[in-house]
């Protein structure tokens, strides 16, 4: 599939889009924290929202196995279209809710859907890709997947400050009725004589394939440690921004910036990682991931857990940048060697990094305390982890 031919140039935009429905569900309610807090007369500052960033992820990872059966039994472009349903009625369900369960069980619903959509986005890339061409593929994606936050945050804030909060439910909806009439107008990556019977054995094909090779295993672990202090990020931003630092206006700007360095990042990366070699990539976004954690953690347990801020969040935004460098890589080399299943083997993989990331993520939010010490420490516990880890990882294919 080259650059200049437009079929390819459609499936890559189609397939950003499937998996940057997840960014917008996430990043566009975040600036709605404060006013949900307040409809439901939670204390300012209150962790609990930050569940209906868990609830989604939670059911964002629960959601991908069956919905990768889905996707090797009934195809790509069905699963897509019946994904963005399923999606459309998890953000109906948040819609009309009146209390923080209700809205809690719809963000369950809304990230089971958003699963099916970003399985679909990525078995339709191992349909075609493998190794560092999968990674060249998917730093294209990833790079619009992080894109995404530049304009959530600003377009949720700029609704809210002249429409009630819910109004902005309506971004993801669109991006739902899109992905859902664009999945009825692709053709399938998955001929009919690939397809895999519908039945729980596949899954135990798909866990025996991943679990039997350490290599991969480590991967994974890999993928869990570096997505839940993402989370955590994700869940405690608005709090950070506004109740750390007092900037409460220019979270959306600050989250957006962010946004633009981790796309800048994730196509440098797509751009070279052929060249380069998966393997080294890796390790090499270990290497700085780790290395920024730790000088992190030293500058704000210097400054006794809330350091100048221009001091912090640039290094905070260069941490997030090597986890671009780092996370979507790492999906694709755990997928090298699970091409024939490749969409339960992604369902299985991304389960296991979600959902271990997510509670995670979750545990760490609750330890907030009004300074970045809870958050920095989960940084450095991380950057330990992968780096120790990236250096066991083996050799990967780059076919």
């Amino acid at each position: 599939m080259e650059a200049g031919d437009g079929s390819a140039v459609k499936f890559r935009v189609f397939a950003a889009m499937a998996m940057a429905a997840g960014a917008m569900s996430i990043d566009s309610i975040l600036p709605a924290f404060s006013r949900i807090r307040g409809e439901l007369h939670l204390p300012e500052g209150s962790s609990a929202t930050a569940g209906l960033l868990t609830l989604f992820f939670v059911g964002s990872a629960i959601g991908q196995i069956p919905m990768g059966l889905f996707a090797d039994r009934f195809g790509r472009r069905t699963l897509v279209s019946s994904a963005a349903v399923v999606y459309l009625i998890g953000i109906g369900v948040v819609a009309i809710s009146s209390s923080l369960g209700a809205m809690l069980v719809g963000r369950f619903v809304w990230g089971f859907g958003a699963a099916g959509l970003q399985i679909g986005a990525i078995s339709m890339l191992r349909d075609r890709f493998v190794g560092a061409r999968m990674a060249r593929e998917m730093a294209f994606v990833m790079a619009v997947f992080y894109v995404v936050p530049v304009l959530a945050p600003s377009v949720g804030a700029g609704i809210i400050a002249i429409a009630p909060w819910r109004t902005v439910l309506a971004v993801s909806g669109v991006f739902g009725a899109m992905l859902f009439i664009g999945a009825r107008l692709m053709p399938d990556t998955l001929p009919v004589e690939r397809r895999q019977p519908f039945q729980l054995a596949v899954v135990g094909k798909g866990v025996k394939a991943i679990v039997s090779n350490g290599s991969t295993v480590r991967i994974v672990l890999m993928m869990a440690t570096a997505f839940s202090v993402f989370s955590s990020y994700l869940g405690s931003s608005e709090r950070i921004v506004g109740d750390v630092f007092g900037r409460k206006s220019m979270f959306p700007f600050l989250f957006g910036a962010v946004g633009i360095l981790m796309a800048m990042v994730a196509l440098t990366v797509g751009r070279h990682v052929m060249g380069i070699g998966l393997a080294k990539v890796i390790r090499t976004a270990a290497a700085v991931y780790s290395s920024i954690a730790l000088v992190i953690l030293v500058v704000v347990l210097v400054n006794h857990g809330v350091p100048p801020f221009w001091l912090y969040w640039p290094l905070l935004s260069v941490q997030l940048a090597s986890h671009i460098g780092l996370y979507p890589n790492l999906n694709s080399a755990a997928m090298t060697r699970v091409g024939h299943l490749a969409g339960t083997a992604s369902a299985i993989i991304t389960t296991m990094a979600m959902l271990v990331g997510s509670l995670v993520g979750s545990v760490i939010d609750h330890t907030f305390d009004g300074t970045v010490r809870p958050l920095a420490i989960a940084f450095g516990i991380s950057a330990v982890t992968v780096l120790a880890l990236s250096r066991t990882i083996g050799s990967i294919e780059h076919t």
